[in-house]
């Protein structure tokens, strides 16, 4: 169960290299470099526990992102969209027996807030907005920037 969700929050949340919130202007590769704290998650409309997911940690390296949660770590890369509205991110897993394929996300960076919003199974239509709705099979996640101690 823990690593469904993880699997879940990961590969919706993992998201990298994204831009400002102002849509004009194109992604900057590095806006998501560093580390994120996971703030909430919505799955079908419904909220995710954030007792089990408190933890949960995305660090971002170039195109590579990583999400750990207690024992499991997840690894994916990403590609930018920058000429789709609203912003478009394509999540490739690399490792695991999902490894190749890609989750099609629509992503947002206002200040230290991303936003990512995706299917719960790879390789399905993008979403078209940033809402998580019953029996939907979207996955919306926030995170917020993590600041070093």
């Amino acid at each position: 169960m823990l690593r469904a969700l993880l699997l879940l929050t990961t590969l919706a949340l993992t998201l990298a290299g994204i831009a400002p919130a102002d849509d004009k202007q194109p992604a900057a590769q590095g806006a998501l470099e560093g580390a994120w704290k996971l703030t909430s998650v919505l799955l079908n409309a419904q909220a995710l526990p954030m007792e089990k997911l408190q933890d949960a940690r995305l660090v971002v390296r170039g195109t590579k992102y990583s999400l750990k949660l207690a024992d499991t770590r997840l690894e994916m890369t990403h590609e930018l969209l920058n000429d789709q509205r609203p912003r478009a991110m394509d999540l490739t897993i690399v490792e695991g027996p999902e490894k190749g394929k890609t989750f099609h996300a629509i992503i947002k960076l206002a200040d230290d807030t991303l936003t990512v919003c995706r299917s719960i199974q790879p390789d399905r239509e993008r979403p078209t907005e940033f809402a998580s709705k019953p029996d939907s099979g979207l996955l919306l996640v926030v995170w917020t920037r993590h600041k070093a101690q």
